[in-house]
C-alpha cells in the first residue's frame, strides 16, 4: 500500500512542481555548458582544440561556397562528426578549401526555430554566404528552418543562400524517443520487474528511485522546446 500511495499520490500531486524545477535546470545547464557559438572546422578544432572566432573567419566563409555542420540533440559538432581521426572531415576540408564550419548550440530547451535565430544572430549584416548544410538528427530541423523559413528566422534579406541540405537520421515525422508515453512505459517497465523481485531494501530503494525518475522525466519532457519539436 505504501508503494502504492508513493507512486500514485505523492508523485502525481508533484509532477508539475518537479517538471518546473527539472525544466529550470535543464535550462541553466544547456545556457552554461552550450551556448549558441560558432567554430571553424579545422584539424586544429578536430584535434581538440576550440580555436576562438575572429574577424577574418567571416572573410573566409564569405569567399566561397561553405559547409554548415549542425549536430543533434544533446551533443556538439565535434562529437556528432568525429575527431581528427575522421578522413572524411578532412576530405571536406580540402574540398571546401578550408569553408567548413561548425554551429554548436542547445538542443533540449529550445526549439529548432530558436536555433535558427541564434544562428542568425551570429551572422554579420552587409554580408552574404552561399552555404550547403550536413546535419544529423535533430540538426535537420534547424536547417530546415533556414531553407524553408529564412524570414522566420531572422533572414529576410537573403544574408543567407542555402544550396544543399544533407539531412541524416533527422526525426522529420518525428521519434518515438520524443514520446512522453515511452519515457512511462519503459521506467514502468522497470518498476514491474522490480515487482517479481524478492523484497529488500535494494528492491524497495530502486522503485522509489525509478518513480521518482519517471516523474521528473515526463514533467521535464513536457515543458522543453527542444524535445517537444521532436514528438511523433
Amino acid at each position: 500500500i505504501g508503494k502504492r500511495v508513493l507512486k500514485v499520490f505523492v508523485f502525481k500531486v508533484l509532477d508539475n512542481a518537479l517538471g518546473a524545477i527539472g525544466e529550470h535546470l535543464v535550462t541553466r545547464w544547456e545556457r552554461k555548458h552550450r551556448p549558441p557559438v560558432l567554430h571553424v572546422v579545422t584539424k586544429k578544432y578536430l584535434s581538440g582544440e576550440s580555436p576562438e572566432w575572429h574577424p577574418d573567419s567571416w572573410d573566409l566563409l564569405a569567399s566561397g561556397h561553405s559547409l554548415l555542420l549542425l549536430h543533434g540533440t544533446m551533443s556538439r559538432a565535434r562529437s556528432g562528426f568525429g575527431s581528427e581521426q575522421a578522413p572524411v572531415l578532412k576530405d571536406l576540408i580540402s574540398m571546401y578549401h578550408g569553408r567548413v564550419f561548425a554551429f554548436d548550440h542547445p538542443t533540449l530547451s529550445v526549439s529548432p526555430l530558436v536555433n535558427a535565430r541564434q544562428f542568425a544572430q551570429l551572422l554579420p549584416k552587409r554580408r552574404t554566404f552561399r552555404i550547403s548544410i550536413l546535419a544529423h538528427s535533430r540538426g535537420g530541423l534547424v536547417g530546415r528552418v533556414l531553407c524553408e523559413q529564412p524570414g522566420l528566422a531572422g533572414l529576410p534579406d537573403g544574408r543567407l543562400r542555402v544550396e544543399r541540405l544533407v539531412m541524416v537520421a533527422t526525426p522529420n515525422s518525428g521519434t518515438p524517443l520524443a514520446d512522453l508515453n515511452n519515457i512511462g512505459t519503459l521506467i514502468d517497465t522497470l518498476t514491474n520487474i522490480l515487482e517479481h523481485a524478492p523484497d529488500n531494501v535494494l528492491t524497495d530503494t530502486l522503485e522509489v528511485l525509478l518513480t521518482l525518475v519517471q516523474q521528473i522525466a515526463v514533467g521535464v519532457s513536457r515543458n522543453l522546446d527542444g524535445l517537444a519539436a521532436m514528438r511523433p
